[in-house]
């Protein structure tokens, strides 16, 4: 889409209820542009704490929050795309939700296995994958692509089909919440 399509698309979107977007606050009561991007309007309350409270108000401050607010809302199970470490999985599955991280860096899913190995209690799989073409054989009722990480796909033939591939993963009425960075074009 063209920069100013997007924007009307965009804003048509928000306008119909369809679409929210949040956009964190730096520390200091400064905005940015970016935010997660929830399909059904759900907005984000609250900020920090939790174990993203370490990123001293940075740009992905409250997220953690934020996902643990919508897997209590959507419930589970939840499919977190593009997982690394697992610093958004592993607050899901203390909160007792069943998940699955799939991510296609063997290095990232070891840090993952690490800190999922202390908690052995959570309800958790991690499988090596990539979020452009895998098949887990069932399907979710909220899948999540959190941090910006839907954007390291720089091809829109790659966009496709990660997104095809989610949606073939979605039970029937799930919901797909995207962390998107929106850049300001006009500075």
């Amino acid at each position: 889409l063209r920069r100013a399509g997007a924007h009307a698309f965009l804003a048509e979107r928000r306008r119909l209820g369809c679409l929210r977007l949040y956009r964190p606050v730096r520390a200091g009561g400064q905005g940015h542009d970016g935010g997660a991007v929830a399909a059904d309007g759900a907005g984000v309350r609250g900020g920090g704490g939790g174990e993203g409270a370490g990123l001293g108000g940075g740009l992905l401050e409250g997220d953690v929050d934020f996902y643990v607010e919508q897997a209590r809302r959507f419930g589970g199970p939840i499919l977190e795309l593009a997982v690394g470490t697992g610093r958004i999985l592993l607050p899901l599955a203390a909160a007792g939700h069943e998940v699955v991280g799939l991510d296609r860096s063997p290095a990232m899913l070891a840090m993952a296995r690490t800190r999922f190995k202390a908690r052995p209690e959570f309800n958790a799989q991690l499988v090596e994958g990539d979020m452009r073409r895998f098949d887990l054989s069932r399907s979710f009722t909220l899948i999540i692509i959190a941090a910006r990480s839907f954007q390291h796909l720089v091809e829109p033939a790659d966009q496709r089909a990660a997104l095809s591939c989610a949606r073939r993963h979605l039970q029937p009425g799930g919901h797909l919440i995207l962390d998107l960075f929106d850049p300001n074009f006009e500075l």
